[in-house]
């Protein structure tokens, strides 16, 4: 056996035995992570992302409602356009649970305050206009809005779609939210935007998220974007009942129909 050989041959041979003594190593890395896993898991409050992503635990939670949803938004259709497929499944969780018998209230700016609140979030540039409608991530959402909201004569091409149009489609899209999806709900419209939004789910866990727009100019994920936590947490939970019912004071109450 020549040298090169030799070398050949004893290198194999110390690859193995490394790896032999690594593998303990590794499965106890493993198992680790396992446990840093489950630790994370049963934390009765964690963080679970930003948006859009959150969305899909809000329809994980509303699906596992048995009694009562309580929802407070600054729009019903959260989501409509930054996960469009996503809002759809949010939509259709909450029309089943209505239809077990589960009440859904939902607390949100009265009309005027949305309106303002949709400027505020379109406030930026032309060319971040146009490069926000020409983002695939959203025109899924802007070719349903127009085809479900608009009137065949006043459809427009998304290429032609206005500021401002689209801002009364967004409104227009959000009562037809309420007319429809929230019909059977009871519907409370505050005076206000509300800087905490929430979904309190049997009274025994919630998602809380924490909103904030985009600076004037930058190219937008339709603004309003936001950090989203998850709480079993009977004290935190007992807060924002407090919330709701401080939020309720003093304000309009809609439905549901007798």
């Amino acid at each position: 056996m020549t040298w090169p050989d030799l070398i050949s041959v004893v290198s194999a041979f110390l690859t193995v035995v490394a790896l032999v003594l690594a593998l303990p190593q590794l499965m106890v890395a493993r198992r680790q992570a396992r446990e840093i896993q489950q630790i994370r898991l049963s934390l009765s409050t964690r963080y679970i992302g930003t948006f859009p992503k959150y969305l899909r635990d809000i329809v994980n939670f509303v699906e596992d409602a048995e009694s009562e949803i309580i929802i407070c938004s600054n729009f019903a259709t959260s989501g409509f356009f930054s996960a469009h497929s996503t809002w759809r499944q949010y939509r259709n969780a909450l029309e089943e649970r209505q239809d077990a018998n589960v009440s859904v209230e939902i607390i949100l700016p009265d009309e005027a305050h949305r309106e303002r609140l949709n400027e505020q979030d379109f406030a930026f540039s032309d060319e971040a206009w146009i490069q926000w409608k020409s983002n695939p991530a959203f025109q899924e959402g802007i070719k349903e809005l127009i085809a479900t909201t608009a009137t065949t004569g006043s459809r427009v091409k998304i290429a032609d779609l206005e500021k401002s149009t689209l801002i009364k489609l967004v409104e227009d899209n959000d009562k037809k939210a309420l007319d429809t999806t929230f019909h059977r709900a009871k519907v409370v419209l505050t005076s206000f935007v509300s800087p905490l939004h929430f979904w309190i789910i049997d009274g025994r866990k919630a998602i809380f998220t924490i909103p904030f727009t985009a600076a004037l100019g930058e190219p937008p994920l339709l603004g309003i974007r936001g950090y989203g936590f998850m709480t079993s947490d009977t004290d935190l939970i007992r807060a924002l009942y407090h919330i709701r019912d401080r939020y309720k004071l003093g304000h309009q109450s809609i439905g549901p129909p007798g």
